[in-house]
């Protein structure tokens, strides 16, 4: 989804949603690692929530680290 769809804010359902993305540290079997993350914050109000793109997005960033985590403590 680009900046130019243009999401109404469920929050206020005033504002305009304008996607971000951003680094997250999170632990993972005791390894930090750095995931990005894409959100959405609200032009009007400045909620910061996910589209269900968003989050499928984030979802799957997810199961791709755990693959890869998984397959460097298999060997």
């Amino acid at each position: 989804m680009s900046n130019t769809d243009q999401i109404i804010c469920r929050i206020c359902d005033e504002g305009r949603l304008d996607t971000r993305i951003m680094k997250n540290t999170i632990e993972y079997q005791g390894v930090q690692y750095k995931l990005q993350a894409v959100y959405s914050v609200c032009d009007f109000c400045g909620s910061e929530q996910a589209t269900g793109d968003e989050l499928r997005v984030n979802k799957q960033a997810m199961i791709e680290l755990r693959k890869v985590v998984h397959e460097l403590f298999a060997r």
